[in-house]
């Protein structure tokens, strides 16, 4: 969920990614960080059954329609006001309310080069 000027745009679905979100260390060596919900470009998955006491990380993706005007993320000292909302398998919510960086799309397609293009764009009349 994302704050804009007028109230919270939620996510409710993930999106799938065109590619790996990942970012070169040295000339030879690249860090791809996981998905949790499909493989990456070498066919490895996250464990995503998890056991009481087991944990595991990655990245889920979402993209949102094309936002105008107010409706665009609200910035306080370059960041944006997010909100992650969980149900877990006991059917137990959590929620937590936090604060990320914005960041230029160049800044971005350095982790992704299909950042934000999984979406198809909506038709402007």
């Amino acid at each position: 969920m994302l704050r804009s000027l007028y109230s919270w745009e939620w996510f409710p679905h993930t999106t799938i990614t065109k590619e790996d979100f990942q970012i070169d260390l040295d000339e030879e060596k690249t860090k791809v960080y996981p998905h949790l919900y499909q493989l990456n470009q070498h066919g490895q998955s996250t464990e995503t059954y998890l056991t009481v006491g087991k944990q595991t990380n990655g990245i889920i993706y979402f993209e949102g329609n094309t936002a105008w005007g107010g409706c665009q993320p609200r910035s306080l000292s370059g960041k944006a006001k997010i909100k992650i909302s969980i149900v877990d398998t006991f059917g137990k919510s959590h929620s937590k309310v936090m604060k990320v960086e914005i960041v230029k799309l160049e800044t971005a397609l350095k982790f992704n080069s299909s950042f934000g293009k999984s979406l198809p764009l909506p038709e402007i009349e």
